[in-house]
């Protein structure tokens, strides 16, 4: 597919998300919503200054989801990177928010569990504690979890927290590193040896 392709393709997913974002508006309060469960899932909880941090985020429904968008929310130890889709949706080509976290399913037939909606990049910066939290704006007609034919589902979203070390060389060797207790410096055996001598040469 070329470029171009690539771009209307994505461009007709935007207006394609907003316009059934926006039914979805209309007419969510015909139904009762169902509730989606949604995790954020990392290959490991400990990363180090200078990695990548893949974040896939996946949904669990009993009912068909027909688009979504969200935000990821992390502390400064990160830096967002990217977001590619999941398989079964097609990313749209810019958001209001511009973190392009976003799809649209042509498919009647995603529900299930472990859904994976995308991935998300993002790179360690600094160190600390991290808690990545999902979630939806207000007005933002791109964001929302939408329900085929009733509206917007309820979302039950699970935080994820990670650690951020510092790079290998700032972190202490294994054993805590130095000379093992009781054991003199090189330096001090020097002098010890040296002032045996000069005791020896003086019995002489």
């Amino acid at each position: 597919m070329s470029e171009k392709s690539k771009y209307e393709s994505r461009l007709r997913a935007t207006v394609g998300l907003v316009a059934t974002f926006a039914c979805c508006s209309v007419f969510g309060t015909l139904a009762q919503a169902e509730t989606i469960g949604v995790s954020l899932e990392t290959p490991a909880d400990t990363y180090t200054v200078g990695d990548v941090v893949d974040v896939e985020v996946r949904a669990t429904t009993s009912a068909i989801l027909v688009g979504y968008g969200f935000d990821l929310a992390a502390g400064a130890e990160l830096s967002y990177d990217s977001y590619a889709v999941g398989p079964g949706f097609v990313g749209v080509s810019s958001t209001p928010d511009g973190d392009g976290m976003a799809g649209l399913s042509f498919s009647a037939t995603l529900d299930g569990v472990d859904i994976l909606l995308g991935t998300a990049r993002f790179d360690a910066i600094s160190v600390g504690d991290v808690l990545i939290e999902l979630s939806t704006t207000s007005g933002d007609l791109t964001e929302g979890f939408a329900q085929f034919g009733t509206g917007f589902f309820d979302v039950a979203a699970q935080p994820l927290a990670l650690s951020i070390l510092g790079p290998p060389d700032e972190l202490p060797p294994a054993g805590g590193g130095g000379s093992p207790p009781g054991v003199p410096e090189p330096t001090t055996i020097s002098l010890l040896a040296a002032g045996c001598l000069a005791m020896l040469r003086r019995r002489r």
